[in-house]
């Protein structure tokens, strides 16, 4: 199966760093939509992010398989 990883506030948000995604699920949109429905309170926080499939950059219309990794990349900053 193919699992999401979470950084910064989406980690804190949901107190995991890993979900597994729903096998069902086919492209990266779908995903989006998925996660804002199980957790609506990160429905903001997806405004600002940037997907990743595989350690690259990816955009919401990419397909995955099982054995892809997806990350949700937050915005940051620092000083």
């Amino acid at each position: 199966m193919a699992s999401l990883l979470l950084f910064a506030s989406l980690k804190e948000k949901l107190e995991t760093d890993a979900l597994t995604i729903d096998p069902e699920l086919n492209t990266i949109a779908e995903v989006r939509e998925w996660l804002i429905e199980q957790h609506p309170e990160v429905s903001a926080d997806l405004e600002q992010v940037i997907w990743a499939k595989n350690e690259e950059y990816a955009e919401l219309s990419e397909t995955f398989s099982d054995d892809d990794t997806l990350a949700i990349i937050s915005p940051v900053s620092g000083g």
